[in-house]
């Protein structure tokens, strides 16, 4: 339409006069008002939002027709931190991270289905939405079968989060933190899992814990529930250990002070303190603990005082403790390792067992 001047009796009413004699809603902006205060200057009529200037809530995004939808339009609408540009969070949590005309199944937003004829490989319609009963804690198994409190699906079922349940996964995956002793005992606990649970059989893999879609940008929450998240380290470098211990999941979380080393329960009981100078390169303590997330993630920790102390967890809980796995009863073990030649841990070595 050509531009045009305001209703100078052109018999347009409230609305606008087009030169060419039509009317329209708007020319400009002052000739729109809420709920539509913006004027489409290329179609003459008022819209919510503006594509170039997109002024919607968060978690909400401005359409080509000019309205706000459900979706995400940046990172910060995620809690992955990175949006698509279909307006889908990178691993949903739920339908409010997806796009207007998806659904979140098993952290992916995809379509609504009827069938499992219109899902993906490896996904099954449950309701409306396509998940992986292979790994889904709301879905384990069959639709509608849930993984409550602290079990998580394995591939027998809904399981125990006690480390003679953890060969029950099908996929290991290390959180590297950069460190090199963290990584090494990420990846020894992953590859423990692929060598010592056979016949199962466990693929491995290792994924930044910075890279989108693997922790909560923000809080650090593990996000991914589909493998076993394998972290070597404690809460100063590894994030996910961090929020563990801030929202008091974590079995067992450091409460040391300058010169005390402690580690503590959830009640707050210790289970071992010591002088912080008595633990060094040779001499450590270290915890080994399995968690489930409230989103379904399960989490295999092992994490010393010192970087050598969480090389000897890792090594510990792939050589003693998966060898011996159908008799442990617990989540959690705290260690005390002494090296006796120097060498880092080998079988030679003295490992005390402080709890449970």
């Amino acid at each position: 339409m050509d531009a045009g001047t305001p209703d100078g009796g052109c018999g347009c009413g409230a609305r606008q006069c087009l030169s060419d004699g039509g009317c329209a809603d708007c020319l400009s902006d002052p000739h729109c008002a809420a709920p539509t205060p913006f004027c489409d200057t290329a179609l003459n009529i008022c819209v919510q939002c503006r594509a170039t200037n997109d002024t919607c809530d968060a978690g909400s995004y401005c359409t080509a027709q000019g309205a706000c939808a459900r979706g995400c339009r940046a990172g910060a609408d995620c809690r992955s931190g990175l949006c698509l540009p279909s307006h889908d969070c990178v691993t949903c949590q739920g339908d409010v991270e997806c796009e207007a005309s998806r659904v979140c199944g098993s952290g992916v937003c995809g379509a609504s289905c009827a069938t499992s004829l219109t899902c993906p490989s490896g996904f099954e319609c449950c309701g409306t939405r396509c998940v992986n009963t292979a790994f889904d804690p709301s879905h384990c198994g069959q639709c509608g079968q849930v993984c409550a409190g602290e079990t998580f699906c394995g591939a027998s079922g809904c399981r125990a989060a006690i480390v003679s349940n953890v060969c029950q996964v099908r996929q290991a995956t290390a959180l590297l933190d950069g460190l090199v002793e963290d990584d090494g005992a990420g990846n020894t606990l992953a590859q423990g899992l692929a060598t010592q649970c056979a016949p199962a059989t466990i693929t491995t893999s290792s994924v930044p814990q910075l890279d989108s879609g693997v922790l909560d940008a923000v809080t650090g929450e593990p996000l991914l529930f589909g493998p076993m998240l394998c972290v070597g380290g404690g809460s100063f470098f590894q994030r996910s250990i961090g929020w563990l211990e801030s929202v008091n999941l974590a079995p067992v979380r450091d409460t040391s002070t300058a010169t005390q080393y402690r580690l503590s329960l959830r009640d707050g009981g210790a289970v071992a303190s010591g002088a912080v100078s008595s633990l060094g390169a040779t001499h450590d303590v270290f915890v080994i603990q399995l968690v489930r997330t409230p989103t379904g993630a399960t989490v295999l920790n092992t994490g010393g005082f010192y970087g050598e102390g969480t090389t000897a967890g890792a090594w510990y809980f792939r050589n003693v403790l998966l060898p011996m796995r159908a008799s442990l009863t617990s989540g959690w073990y705290v260690v005390e390792w002494t090296d006796q030649n120097a060498n880092g841990p080998d079988a030679m070595d003295t490992f005390t067992v402080l709890a449970p």
